[in-house]
């Protein structure tokens, strides 16, 4: 089978899962200390970091994931993450959305948008 050998699957995801909300922690945490005062002599002017957060509450389906390990996004979830990935960039910081969903609309760009 090309399929990984997975022991205790449920209990494999639920670890990886928990990493994954540690990592993104960790992120925004660093995030926040970096835009912070302490380091506004080395980010440059006008430098901001901001979280895109719009897997953070995404659900992916069988199809979102690659069946060999059930974790890596497959091309239409890659097409999701991109989809989600867009949409934040567009949004504007502090509205932007914690989830994205299949055949969301994407956001189009105006003339006095800015990426953030």
């Amino acid at each position: 089978s090309p399929h990984l050998p997975i022991g205790n699957w449920a209990s494999d995801l639920a670890v990886a899962r928990q990493r994954v909300g540690e990592y993104n922690g960790k992120l925004v945490e660093l995030v926040a200390e970096f835009n912070g005062d302490a380091h506004a002599s080395t980010r440059g002017q006008g430098t901001t970091f901001i979280v895109q957060p719009f897997a953070q509450h995404t659900v992916f389906s069988a199809t979102h994931l690659v069946s060999d390990d059930c974790f890596h996004p497959s091309a239409a979830g890659q097409e999701l993450l991109a989809r989600g990935l867009w949409n934040n960039l567009l949004q504007p910081a502090g509205e932007k959305a914690s989830s994205v969903e299949e055949g969301e609309a994407l956001l189009c760009p105006t003339a006095d948008a800015a990426l953030s």
